[in-house]
């Protein structure tokens, strides 16, 4: 009984990622970094794309990051999702975590994760919340003994995918 229970929940995750449709989100917003205690430490301005693809089973996050001294940092982030958890990693293997989702499968509008960086030297963990028109990124930045060492904070806008290419364009 249990194996039938088990084999019937783990059909229907397959199945709605198999039926859920690809969808793609364009943002933009501040990043702000501060110390633990409060003190701002930088501001930039990042455009993302958020591309959910559940018939591979995977979200990628491509972020262009505008900084006061008028560099641009390019990231891009790689979940792979397993039901209602997922892998998280970037191209360089810089890092690597794990997450955990919440809400509809393939619509969630809150996550979880936490990562480690590859060198060794800490790691990162988050809290993001996803609304009708806002993505909310809360993050804790460690050194390798667990101690804080920045926040991030972002309340990103959704934007037109015309407005957010705009705006990648000017960054190059």
């Amino acid at each position: 009984m249990r194996f039938a229970v088990f084999a019937a929940i783990l059909f229907s995750t397959v199945l709605r990622a198999e039926t859920a449709p690809e969808s793609t989100l364009y943002l933009v917003g501040e990043m702000r970094t501060t110390s633990p205690t409060g003190a701002l430490l930088e501001s930039s301005v990042a455009v993302i794309k958020r591309r959910v693809i559940p018939a591979e089973r995977r979200i990628e996050i491509t972020s262009h990051e505008l900084k006061v001294d008028k560099s641009v940092a390019k990231r891009t982030t790689l979940m792979n999702v397993n039901g209602p958890e997922y892998v998280v990693t970037d191209p360089e293997n810089s890092y690597k975590g794990t997450g955990a989702w919440f809400g509809k499968p393939w619509a969630w509008e809150h996550w979880k994760y936490e990562a480690k960086f590859a060198n060794g030297y800490g790691g990162l963990e988050g809290d993001d919340h996803l609304s009708h028109h806002t993505l909310t990124i809360r993050k804790r930045y460690f050194d390798k003994s667990g101690k804080t060492t920045k926040l991030v904070h972002a309340d990103m806008e959704m934007i037109s995918q015309q407005a957010y290419e705009i705006l990648v364009n000017k960054l190059k």
